[in-house]
């Protein structure tokens, strides 16, 4: 491994808000599935995908249907 290379890890040092990620994401042409209106916070990658949201928090409250966004 190379000593010098520095490790950028902005979600810990960046303390910007979901708004603030959202229009750097727009100024900077990065694609994002997702918009101010959605009140969730969806990652998805390699191995799984997970969907967060104050209302999915509860494992006994059933889900809304709009949290399910990629069935049919």
């Amino acid at each position: 491994l190379n000593p010098d290379l520095q490790v950028l890890a902005p979600v810990r040092e960046w303390s910007w808000s979901r708004e603030e990620e959202i229009e750097y994401a727009k100024q900077n042409n990065i694609p994002i599935p997702i918009n101010l209106d959605s009140p969730y916070s969806i990652d998805q990658n390699l191995w799984g995908r997970s969907n967060e949201c104050g209302v999915l928090e509860d494992p006994w409250a059933a889900p809304p249907e709009d949290a399910y966004d990629l069935t049919v």
